[in-house]
């Protein structure tokens, strides 16, 4: 097996935490300032990228990780305004 080049608990892979917060960080940013967003959207790819390369997590992880993160912040968007 690999060894891991920071903290993490076997029971942990899936999906990357750090990569779904990014993502959603970088998502609802996006929506409100487009370039601002697009910066943390690269920040996010290299929060992904550095998670593999600490062998830390598998690519699905990663990936699962920035499809969950997208989708939280855009259904936070989309029901944001229902409450009034």
């Amino acid at each position: 097996g690999h060894q891991p080049l920071a903290g993490h608990f076997t029971t942990s892979s899936f999906p990357s935490l750090h990569t779904t917060l990014a993502f959603a960080l970088a998502t609802a940013v996006v929506l409100q300032q487009k370039k601002v967003g697009v910066v943390l959207f690269l920040i996010a790819l290299l929060v992904g990228l550095g998670r593999m390369l600490a062998n830390v997590h598998y690519l699905i992880d990663v990936v699962s990780g920035a499809l969950i993160g997208i989708l939280i912040a855009l259904f936070i968007d989309k029901f944001r305004g229902l409450r009034s």
